[in-house]
């Protein structure tokens, strides 16, 4: 299965790549440039088409989502080149060498090969998390409707399944399951090796081509930087290794790597020495990345906010800028002012705006720490403070450290600490603030801990690399002033040494402490943050009582025997509590409850007869009638669960209202039993 599993990531790498390539190769942005930039505008331009094919009924696959816009966008390439303006040269940005893109991505897949893959139980394990219902279950069903569209979505989408939906659909952001959904169409693999594989292009391709992009950007002279980047953009713990064994949220793991490739789009747009045409063309860049960010996870668009404000602040500043109205001058200063004003008072509009309530008032986590506990926590980047107990990353946040030293002394990059330091107080914020205040400053990522901390990580990868940068260069001028071993050791063996230790030490792993008394047992466990989040990631992806190994296959055999019975249109009846809700997503089965949820939707009132009445079947004509409006044929058991301290999913669990099938035994009236494995078993009704 890791073949198909290697597949799949390979597939998937060029439906993020390809797209968006020819897209800003029409655009006349370098090659180079283009890949780095290429799996936002790719995102942009799969989720924007998702939405309109979904409006007008078109179904949405690789041909419609993938081939047709590729075709046009290299099409219009070759009108570009051999139009009007024939011979026309691409925009002249930064160099940025093929040998740098491979080196992204190289280690970008060496430290994913580490960090993510080598804990991975399985290439099809399933993450235990509330939220893995959503995922699984809304990929399948975006694959076997061909809808794929943000607006109206929900786990209940093809055409028999909208008349049984009983949780209703709305707003969601797409993008990361539009990928997943066509290798699921073409057949490559089942869907969650898909989410899996995706995953992996997301964290080792997608993230370190933007961090490439954004560094060659912001610093176009130092080589040095942009190389360092690659290693310290894989060295950050809370982004994006944390996000793939936190939720889970893939949605925002894929939404936050397209942060930079955002970002550097709307830094080429605001360039001041742009022709008309240009900045047109850099414009539908733009909008095509800010289109992936919002459509994949629209909070991701107010990172790039923080990131942005203050480079808009800097470009002000270092370009004199100002503005004439009549006789009234405004200078670079006031209109610093002025934009700082603006985006506050767009910032709270925003945050107090009905359309984002569900997501700012959110207030599961209940966070609290103390001023000086959220410094420490910053310095040492351990972001999440008491939400994960581990040491931090020390080492990473002297280098940090010294990127802001850097930056304070020369000033060139001051607003990178500047969009850091607003990050930061994110983290203080949630930490201290409560209500309305704590909504405005952290609401926009559900004043959640571990997505404060990714967004933190990422305005830090830049302060890391020229940190690290800095280091180096003080190291080899260091040797070099003492003379001690020649005048070309110093610039080579010296700096790749210093880097090589720094790398060790970030990952370095987790080891016991030895005694006296018995000096191999060890009295204690000395663990790394990487060591951490790589031991949580695999206890995430194995077994647990809700969703295992023996649940999962019980499920596909009775799938089976449904299919051969009935045909694969069947629909069952199941309480997901048990860990039937992924019975969907991940066999096939057309369970009705599809998530930890009881119902909302037009047909929540016949749901919720059978939810609570089910087992009286056989005398009860209005559960009888409930069962025939729905076509409801079976139903199935699976283990019941208990509760697990790491990942619970009965906070929202009433037993009363799943009486109807908890009460359902062998002897029950008006059931037939069809399979059964120890405490698992699939009924037959026959009552109705």
């Amino acid at each position: 299965m890791w073949i198909e599993f290697f597949e799949a990531a390979a597939v998937a790498t060029l439906f993020l790549l390809v797209p968006g390539y020819l897209l800003l190769r029409a655009l006349r942005l370098p090659r180079a440039w283009s890949a780095c930039l290429a799996p936002a505008a790719s995102f942009g331009v799969m989720a924007v088409l998702g939405v309109v094919y979904g409006k007008a009924r078109i179904p949405a696959n690789v041909v419609s989502e993938v081939a047709v816009p590729s075709a046009l966008f290299v099409a219009a390439a070759l009108l570009a080149r051999h139009g009007l303006r024939k011979g026309a040269p691409d925009r002249d940005l930064p160099r940025l060498s093929w040998g740098c893109v491979a080196l992204y991505v190289v280690l970008g897949l060496v430290v994913a090969a580490f960090m993510y893959l080598k804990p991975l139980p399985g290439p099809n394990q399933i993450m235990v998390g509330k939220d893995v219902a959503h995922h699984l279950n809304g990929v399948l069903a975006f694959a076997q409707s061909g809808d794929f569209s943000s607006v109206g979505m929900s786990l209940y989408q093809t055409t028999a399944d909208l008349a049984i939906n009983p949780i209703g659909s709305g707003f969601y952001p797409a993008g990361w399951y539009i990928p997943c959904a066509m290798l699921v169409q073409l057949g490559v693999c089942e869907t969650a090796v898909a989410m899996n594989a995706v995953n992996l292009v997301v964290v080792a391709v997608v993230w370190p081509l933007g961090v490439l992009a954004l560094l060659r950007w912001i610093m176009p002279s130092s080589r040095r930087i942009t190389v360092l980047g690659a290693i310290a953009c894989t060295m950050f713990m809370p982004y994006p290794w944390y996000l793939l064994e936190f939720g889970p949220i893939f949605p925002t793991l894929a939404g936050f790597s397209l942060i930079p490739s955002c970002a550097v789009a709307f830094m080429l747009l605001v360039e001041s020495d742009l022709s008309r045409r240009d900045r047109v063309r850099t414009l539908i860049a733009f909008l095509a990345c800010a289109a992936g960010v919002a459509l994949t996870q629209t909070s991701a668009l107010f990172v790039d906010v923080i990131i942005l404000v203050p480079y808009v602040c800097s470009r002000i500043l270092t370009t004199s800028a100002e503005v004439r109205i009549r006789r009234l001058r405004i200078g670079p200063h006031a209109l610093v002012v002025a934009w700082l004003a603006f985006c506050a008072l767009v910032w709270v509009a925003v945050n107090r705006s009905s359309i984002m309530a569900s997501v700012v008032r959110f207030s599961m986590w209940n966070y609290d720490s103390s001023l000086w506990q959220s410094i420490v926590n910053i310095f040492f980047l351990a972001y999440e403070g008491r939400f994960v107990g581990d040491l931090g990353q020390p080492v990473l946040g002297l280098v940090v450290f010294l990127g802001i030293v850097w930056t304070l002394r020369n000033r060139r990059l001051l607003w990178v600490s500047a969009s850091y330091a607003l990050a930061c107080l994110t983290i203080v914020g949630n930490g201290l603030l409560k209500g309305t205040a704590r909504e405005i400053v952290a609401g926009f990522w559900y004043s959640d801990p571990p997505r404060l901390a990714a967004l933190a990580a990422i305005c830090a990868v830049p302060l890391a690399a020229v940190g690290f940068a800095w280091l180096m260069h003080g190291l080899a001028r260091a040797f070099r002033a003492e003379g001690r071993w020649g005048s070309s050791v110093p610039t080579t063996v010296a700096p790749v040494a210093l880097a090589s230790a720094v790398t060790i030490a970030v990952f370095f792993p987790s080891f016991n402490m030895p005694t006296p008394d018995a000096p191999s047992a060890g009295t204690g466990r000395v663990e790394t943050k990487v060591e951490s989040t790589r031991s949580a990631l695999r206890a995430v992806y194995s077994d647990y009582e809700t969703i295992n190994t023996r649940k999962r296959a019980f499920l596909r055999t009775s799938q089976s025997r449904i299919e051969h019975e009935e045909g694969q249109d069947a629909l069952v009846m199941n309480n997901p509590f048990d860990g039937s809700f992924i019975a969907y997503g991940d066999a096939g089965m057309r369970v009705l409850f599809r998530d930890l949820a009881t119902g909302e939707g037009s047909q929540a009132a016949d749901a919720a007869i059978l939810r609570e009445r089910l087992d009286q079947v056989a005398t009860d004509h209005e559960v009888q009638d409930a069962v025939r409006r729905l076509g409801v044929r079976y139903v199935i058991k699976l283990e019941d669960c208990k509760e697990n301290p790491l990942n619970s999913f009965k906070w929202s669990y009433k037993e009363d209202q799943w009486a109807g099938i908890n009460g359902i035994t062998d002897d029950t009236p008006g059931f037939e039993v069809v399979q059964r494995q120890g405490d698992m078993v699939l009924y037959r009704i026959t009552a109705a």
